[in-house]
């Protein structure tokens, strides 16, 4: 890749959301002279408008990405679809029909998805954009955010920061022109098609610091439409006595689930919607036109509310024990828009909505864009004063350069320095452990040495531990919590994130002791 100059790199990022269901790509462009000082912040009209459906469709000599993949419900065996759910599942692998022996793992799938859309955002904007920050669930743990990072490099991006979805959401929302000043903590509540986080963030007026962090990487507005079809298929069933699920035969599911997403999608606006079910095989020829009222709807997500609302007050509770009260919360996820899901939130857990008058599909993508372009400021500083321009350089000589930095850009002075004295601070969202022996009890076990909601960046203090047997090499296996099993001392509930190997310079008898020392962030 070619040299580019740093004040080049500046208008050369992208923020990009990598959505479960849907993904989108944003550009912080410069300031209009008619309009706010912060400029705009742009999520490019791709082919499939602002948002491309994460649908990747393997053809025996081609690759199609988005509506053209989806809407493909003759094909379902071919296209892969919520494969981010498994970008922490290393062995996961999607088999397309059309290519026999030939598989895909969730990080290669999100790279052909990023070769399609930053390929797209280059056409459209016009600019080729090189770098880029990746927004990820709050509740990604560290394979997942290694693998997303891979996909990126993949797609031929430098990767500037892999950052949370909720903390880019935030940022969306104190960079648009007129937006409420807020400083106090907030509930941001991110349910989007497939995932869910609940993240507490102390918002500051150059900080942000994230205070507690819990969600479901199996919880989404995919999974509403789950409870939907299913209904609807019992229905179906009822009413041809003797017939088959017509969700059985993947194709045929695949095009009933295209409707009820479109139609649950609608219900958030309307009262009453109509879904078409029919049959296949030997029923292909019956038919149920359902109706399907808001009531309805509620009745049959009401199980998935409740727990989305036991995650929340999860988060609350978190943040309580940390001395944070919440009395706010910011909505992100095309999936809030589910009215009994906000008027639940509200009312049940006593909060008050942060108004942000921007779609909650887009405010990530946005979020990631302020960051990506900061990402590049800094990077510009440093090369150009040996400074990153976060407030260490003597004040007069950090004016001068910021107004360098604005002319250069062609943005407004103001945001520049905002956005350089502007900080993140997060904990983890996972316990992680090494794997431990007893051979008395010939028990392998865990034992944690960094917990989840610890601040981050963390050093651990060091864990002593014993060699069991004399040794000359040695095997460390290190494991992530599951979210299903937090803070499990069982080997088999959580999650292998890496196994180091190393030798020792001479050999060390059983019994010896020896210290293990994490550092994250």
């Amino acid at each position: 890749m070619d040299k580019v100059p740093p004040s080049s790199q500046i208008r050369m990022t992208l923020g990009i959301d990598l959505g479960t269901t849907r993904t989108s790509v944003a550009m912080v462009a410069p300031s209009d002279p008619n309009g706010s000082w912060y400029g705009g912040i742009e999520v490019l009209k791709l082919a499939d408008g602002p948002m491309t459906p994460s649908a990747v469709l393997i053809d025996r000599e081609r690759v199609v990405v988005g509506n053209a993949a989806k809407n493909m419900g003759h094909r379902a065996a071919d296209c892969a679809q919520v494969f981010k759910r498994e970008m922490p599942n290393e062995r996961y692998r999607f088999s397309p029909q059309s290519r026999p022996g030939t598989t895909f793992s969730a990080k290669e799938l999100s790279t052909l998805l990023l070769n399609h859309v930053v390929s797209q955002a280059r056409s459209q904007a016009g600019v080729e954009f090189r770098q880029a920050v990746i927004t990820v669930p709050a509740y990604f743990g560290d394979v997942a955010r290694r693998s997303t990072r891979a996909a990126g490099e993949n797609a031929g991006l430098d990767v500037l920061d892999i950052i949370n979805e909720p903390t880019a959401a935030i940022l969306a929302y104190l960079f648009q022109p007129g937006a409420e000043i807020l400083e106090e903590p907030v509930l941001v509540f991110d349910l989007g098609g497939g995932t869910l986080d609940t993240v507490v963030v102390d918002v500051k007026p150059d900080e942000l610091r994230l205070v507690a962090i819990d969600g479901d990487m199996f919880q989404g507005g995919r999974d509403f439409d789950e409870a939907i079809a299913f209904e609807l298929a019992q229905q179906f069933m009822q009413l041809h006595d003797g017939a088959g699920s017509p969700l059985a035969e993947p194709n045929n599911g695949a095009r009933i689930r295209l409707d009820v997403e479109r139609e649950r999608e609608a219900l958030s606006f309307v009262d009453v919607s109509n879904i078409p079910v029919w049959g296949w095989g030997e029923d292909a020829r019956l038919a149920y036109n359902c109706e399907i009222t808001r009531e309805d709807f509620e009745a049959f997500i009401e199980p998935q509310i409740d727990h989305c609302l036991r995650i929340a007050r999860r988060s609350l509770a978190s943040a309580r024990e940390s001395g944070v009260e919440v009395a706010r919360v910011l909505f992100v996820g095309g999936a809030t828009r589910t009215p009994v899901l906000r008027r639940r939130v509200l009312e049940e857990l006593g909060l008050r909505e942060v108004v942000s008058g921007a779609d909650p599909d887009l405010l990530v993508a946005k979020g990631a864009a302020v960051w990506a372009f900061r990402c590049a400021l800094m990077n510009y500083f440093w090369e150009q004063y040996g400074d990153k321009g976060d407030g260490s350089l003597e004040s007069s000589r950090r004016k001068s350069a910021i107004a360098d930095a604005a002319l250069l850009t062609n943005f407004d002075a103001r945001l520049v320095d905002r956005l350089l004295g502007l900080t993140l601070e997060s904990v983890t969202s996972r316990g992680y452990a090494i794997e431990c022996y007893n051979p008395e009890s010939r028990r392998r076990y865990l034992v944690y040495l960094i917990d989840a909601q610890d601040p981050l960046p963390i050093e651990t203090k060091p864990g002593q531990f014993v060699w069991n047997d004399d040794i000359d090499r040695w095997i460390l296996r290190i494991y992530e919590d599951s979210p299903e099993r937090r803070g499990s001392v069982k080997p088999k509930d959580a999650v292998l994130v890496e196994t180091i190997r190393g030798e020792t310079h001479r050999e060390w008898p059983a019994g010896s002791a020896f210290r293990v020392v994490f550092r994250l962030g």
